[in-house]
């Protein structure tokens, strides 16, 4: 657990800084002051949610510890507003990509869903897409949509969690592109298992294609991303079950909540290069997500059903139908993550439900921190931890 003032480091360090002209004396006493909270109740029916940063209302710490703290826990994550937009803007180069053109994306799930999506919006822009994807029919369905729009294109069949399979078609793609810019790490399955009953078999093929898919595909493509030295950008979608836990989704939340963290630390080490990365968090999107657990790989069956014991009580078809109903445009989300390309957005979110969901977050941590006030022996760790911040960051 982080230590009090290094707590408000944190928080402060996201913020829009403290205010100047204090007393050397005023700050130090300030940064040492415990950091407190407004009791509030824990609001009802939260389920839990990763957050991007905290505001409280408290006492600011002297500003190289704040500043050593945003470096190393969210400088990532900074934005401000510059030019219209909000464009993020980190500890090194600006990793915008505004001229698209002739740049070459690499998109995993490519020929379905937000996927395709992508793949419309890029190619309109003047990109070159890779559509990848593991299942022959929506490869053949998107070869006609894609020849139609006129893009520039190339198919390529790929099982996300395989290793060996992914450096092969890294290698197609750059035989038939010349280089890859933008990676797309998209490929998911939907399918909900509640923990409590999940198996061996719904661990590895959820982990194994919503977070393994994503940690081969940056090993194997942002080593090629950089070598080639023209810049460019790894992004990966994750859902808003990757910043709140939906009920009986606890094995997919458990994927999601990994590739937010891993985009977050992607980005911060990437802040001195000309890479941009970006983490989308769909909610509801018109996708055939619903159909993932039919097409459960014989390897990860188990012996009552083909799908998730969560899924065997769920109807596809309504489910179908809610998503057609309710759900996003893919092509829309595309263009959404296409903007956040070009602008080096950290976050995409297609629903203005995240804020609300990520506001109950915050409320529900900040109830929970201890307001009684630190003894000595806590006053003095806080000191050590800001000079050895101070001395590691400068």
């Amino acid at each position: 657990m982080w230590p009090a003032a290094t707590a408000a480091g944190l928080a402060d360090g996201c913020g829009d800084g403290g205010r100047r002209g204090r007393a050397p004396s005023a700050r130090r006493n300030a940064s040492e002051r415990h950091v407190r909270t407004h009791p509030r109740r824990v609001p009802r029916g939260y389920r839990g949610i990763s957050i991007l940063c905290l505001r409280p209302v408290r006492q600011r710490p002297t500003a190289r510890c704040r500043a050593a703290v945003r470096r190393l826990t969210c400088g990532a994550l900074s934005t401000q507003r510059r030019d219209g937009p909000e464009t993020a803007v980190r500890s090194g180069r600006e990793a915008e990509m505004r001229d698209l053109s002739g740049k070459v994306a690499f998109i995993t799930g490519g020929a379905s869903g937000i996927g395709l999506g992508m793949a419309k919006a890029f190619s309109r822009a003047g990109m070159k897409v890779v559509v990848v994807d593991i299942r022959d029919d929506h490869r053949a369905a998107a070869e006609e949509t894609l020849a139609r729009g006129g893009a520039e294109f190339h198919l390529i069949k790929l099982d996300v969690a395989d290793r060996e399979a992914w450096s092969r078609a890294a290698d197609e793609a750059e035989r038939v592109f010349s280089r890859i810019h933008v990676l797309c790490n998209n490929a998911g399955i939907g399918v909900l298992t509640p923990i409590a009953q999940a198996t061996w078999e719904d661990w590895d093929w959820l982990l194994g294609v919503n977070l393994g898919g994503v940690i081969i595909g940056v090993t194997t493509v942002l080593p090629r991303i950089r070598a080639h030295g023209e810049g460019g950008h790894v992004m990966a979608t994750a859902s808003l079950g990757g910043i709140t836990v939906a009920g009986n989704g606890g094995v997919y939340s458990t994927a999601k909540f990994g590739v937010v963290a891993m985009m977050e630390c992607l980005r911060e080490d990437l802040a001195a290069e000309d890479i941009g990365v970006t983490v989308l968090c769909p909610s509801a999107v018109n996708t055939n997500i619903h159909d993932h657990g039919d097409r459960r790989p014989e390897r990860y069956r188990v012996d009552s059903s083909d799908l998730g014991p969560h899924d065997a009580g769920l109807d596809p078809e309504m489910l179908k139908g809610m998503l057609a109903s309710f759900g996003s445009d893919p092509l829309e989300v595309g263009r959404q993550v296409l903007h956040a390309i070009r602008h080096d957005q950290p976050y995409v979110f297609t629903e203005r439900m995240a804020k609300g969901l990520i506001e109950l977050r915050r409320e529900a941590l900040l109830v929970l921190i201890p307001d009684e006030e630190p003894d000595l022996e806590r006053l003095a760790a806080d000191r050590a931890m800001r000079r050895a911040l101070t001395e590691l960051f400068g």
